[in-house]
């Protein structure tokens, strides 16, 4: 089988279809970007990269994998707040305690946006059943 190569100025995409399991995020997610109709199957120019390599680190079996090209312009740390939910952090992140210790080393966190949650400062979903919404007051 074949591996292949898909870029553009900013990421290059990865795809080893030994390795494809064909759980089909990737379709099902971003079709415009992933298309089996199509040749290449894979644009890379029909979307932005963040949102390419947002779907890409869904591919269960690792067939699918990133880069950005010339060392990109990757945030070191990118926090999105989720709509009605939980702050997502993603990068090289060390997420420290109030005394200084070290609670975890990983590349991505949801945190308690709505202060409900059993397990803080990471979310456990305690915003559902709590009504939080962006439109909460305080």
């Amino acid at each position: 089988m074949a591996k292949r190569i898909y870029e553009n100025e900013k990421i290059r995409v990865f795809w080893d279809s030994e390795k494809c399991i064909h759980a089909e995020n990737c379709l099902r997610r971003l079709p415009q970007v992933f298309n089996t109709d199509l040749r290449p199957w894979v644009n890379v120019n029909n979307a932005d990269p963040e949102m390419i390599k947002g779907i890409i680190d869904t591919c269960p079996s690792g067939a699918l994998r990133c880069e950005w090209v010339n060392g990109g312009n990757e945030p070191e740390i990118c926090i999105r707040i989720l709509k009605n939910g939980p702050y997502q952090v993603k990068g090289r992140i060390r997420l420290f305690g109030a005394n200084d210790s070290l609670v975890e080393t990983q590349e991505r966190f949801a945190l308690c946006r709505c202060g409900h949650s059993r397990n803080k400062p990471f979310c456990d979903g305690a915003h559902q059943h709590a009504a939080f919404s962006d439109d909460s007051p305080g």
